[in-house]
Order: structure tokens, then C-alpha cells, then sequence
């Protein structure tokens, strides 16, 4: 997550919790759940669990980002973004679940940006697209910011890639999320006028829990449980009908414990408050995308320090994490088939 827009002192009237609006329809009536079901059975967690561990031994080797010369906020004044080495895990993984990978690479004398994705066709709707996402570029290395969204995604496209949908499916790896959310600003400047997108779900560090009371923390004028070991969804106005089918379907999963939250569309200071990875791009945009995570900094100790390692990850909350990004994505994208 990245520390752009990190004021959240503002006071808001507005619930850090469930407040999803109340439905007066059924929101899984046109989802087989079991299908569904099915699909996520297929998961291998000791898979996401490598995965994670081969982004990190790619950070490792990295020769890092030349901070200091772009002017860019630091943790701790320590120059340790790396972001290059780990884009042959991600296509190596990408290969292997059949899918062909691409480089959008944009150069910039500061700032240049190589997003990764690909594609799984739509079998009837193809130009109607769903995305998920996460950052690849890290501090430290890290394991959960944002190796676990980044597994989880590459474990989406491995179990889904098997399955066929009525639209498309777009794996997406977002550059220098870390240092304003270039990768993904560039991505949504760059949406093909051909294409609809249905909507964009962004992971960004779905893998720590924390299980004391007064473990969570929450800006002033939100309200949360006070134990951190749950998942938050954010949507804003224009993604509120997947959000609301996001939470009814994890609840008849029982994948994780999720709390979900509504921002205005329209600008104001809760909208603003959660602007902070991925997703802001696409509701800056007017775009419907569907915002997934820990809650980082209101949580973990180890946001953006050396200490965000594996062995601080929740297993339950990674799986059920992993579980509930591939059955809304094949929920959204018409399937399986």
C-alpha cells in the first residue's frame, strides 16, 4: 500500500464495518455457488506459499530502485524498493497456467513502469473485461506487501485458466504502486476504447492477522473490530452491486471473515481516506473496482520494514484471502463454464 494520500486524521461520519446497503434482490440468483465451490476446491495453498517465497528470494537479488535520485518518500530513509528481478517469477508462473504473459513497458527518464498481464479469453463476451490485480514492486523484499496479493493472483490465474467464461479475465501486475501508483495510473490511462470493464478487483496484502484485543487500529471517525483478523472490501458507488455479491458469496462460502464498507463516488474525505493502493485510479476514473485487504499500517508493525516476512503471514487469512479473489472473480466474469 502505498503511503500517497496517507493523511487519515480527517474525522468522518462513516463505518469501517459492514455497510453494505440492504438488498432487496437475491445478489447470488444468477451464480451457480456450487460451481463456484468447485472451482475454489482447487486451490493449492502449499503453492500460494512457494509462490510467495520465490517473489521474495527474486527481491532479494535485486539491485533496488535508485530512490534517492526521483525525490520519493522512503521508510526510514532507506532506499529498498526493488521491483525488476521478480517480473520472470510472475511470467514463469503465468506460462505455466497456460496463459501468455505481456509487458506494457513505459518509459519515463524517472519513473519507468513495466506492468505484466494476461489475458484468459471470454468465451461469449469477450470484450467485457473483469481484472484482478496486485502490485509487484515491494519494500524489503516483503512477503505481504504485496507477495501475498501477488500469489493470490498468480493462484487465480492457475486454478481459472482450467475453466471458461463468458468474459475475459485479465491478470494484471501493477509497477510502482509504492511510489504513487504509476503502474496503475497508467493502466487505466491506457484502457482500450474497444473494451468495457465490468469491474477491477485490487489485492493489496491480504496475509496478516493479528488476534490480541485492540490489534486493529482504524482512522479517527471510523469504527472497526478492535482484533485485525479479518479482510476489508472497499467499494465506492459505482462498484456497490459487486461489493454486495462479493460479501453474500463469501458468507455462503464461509472463506474468510470480511468487513465491507461503501465510499461516496463523489469526492469527499472518507473517499480520499482510501485512496491509498490500486483501486483509486479506477474510481478517480469513474470505473467500478472492488478494493481487498489486511488494512496494513492500521495493523501490521511490519508495514514497510524489514520484518514483513513469511513466517508473519496468517495461513487462514491468506487462504480464505485466496479463496474469496478466485470465487468473485469467476463469479463476475459469467462462470465457470
Amino acid at each position: 500500500m502505498s503511503r500517497i494520500a496517507s493523511t487519515w486524521t480527517l474525522a468522518v461520519a462513516a463505518t469501517f464495518g459492514l455497510a453494505l446497503p440492504a438488498c432487496t434482490y437475491d445478489p447470488l440468483e444468477d451464480i451457480d455457488v456450487a460451481a463456484i465451490r468447485a472451482v475454489v476446491g482447487d486451490i493449492d495453498e502449499q503453492r500460494v506459499w512457494a509462490d510467495i517465497q520465490a517473489q521474495v528470494s527474486a527481491h532479494t537479488t535485486d539491485g533496488g530502485f535508485p530512490c534517492q535520485q526521483t525525490g520519493i518518500y522512503v521508510p526510514n530513509g532507506n532506499c529498498a524498493l526493488t521491483h525488476t528481478a521478480v517480473r520472470a517469477t510472475i511470467d514463469e508462473r503465468l506460462v505455466q497456467a497456460g496463459l501468455e504473459p505481456r509487458r506494457h513497458r513505459q518509459d519515463d527518464p524517472i519513473f519507468p513502469t513495466v506492468n505484466i498481464t494476461a489475458d484468459l479469453r471470454g468465451v461469449s463476451s469477450p470484450d467485457e473485461v473483469v481484472v484482478v490485480a496486485a502490485h509487484y514492486d515491494v519494500f524489503y523484499a516483503a512477503a505481504n506487501d504485496n507477495g501475498s496479493g501477488v500469489a493470490a493472483v498468480l493462484e487465480a490465474a492457475r486454478v481459472l485458466s482450467a475453466y471458461s467464461f463468458d468474459r475475459t479475465i485479465r491478470f494484471v501486475f501493477f509497477d510502482l504502486e509504492e511510489v504513487g501508483l504509476i503502474g496503475s495510473q497508467r493502466f487505466v490511462d491506457a484502457w482500450p476504447s474497444e473494451e468495457t470493464l465490468t469491474v477491477a478487483l485490487v489485492l493489496d496484502m491480504i496475509g496478516y492477522a493479528a488476534h490480541q484485543a485492540g490489534s486493529q487500529q482504524v482512522p479517527p471517525g471510523f469504527s472497526a473490530p478492535d482484533v485485525g483478523d479479518f479482510l476489508a472490501l472497499f467499494a465506492n458507488g459505482h462498484s456497490e452491486d459487486h461489493a454486495t455479491q462479493a460479501y453474500a458469496l463469501n458468507r455462503a462460502l464461509d472463506a474468510v471473515r470480511l468487513e465491507a464498507i461503501i465510499v461516496p463516488s463523489s469526492a469527499s474525505p472518507a473517499r480520499l481516506m482510501l485512496e491509498r493502493s490500486d483501486h483509486a485510479p479506477f474510481w478517480l476514473a469513474g470505473l467500478p473496482a472492488v478494493f481487498l485487504t489486511d488494512t496494513g499500517d492500521f495493523r501490521n508493525p511490519n508495514y514497510h520494514e524489514p520484518s514483513d516476512t513469511i513466517d508473519t503471514i496468517d495461513e487462514r487469512l491468506l487462504g480464505g484471502g485466496t479463496e474469496l479473489t478466485i470465487a468473485i472473480t469467476a463469479a463476475w466474469a459469467g462462470g465457470p463454464r
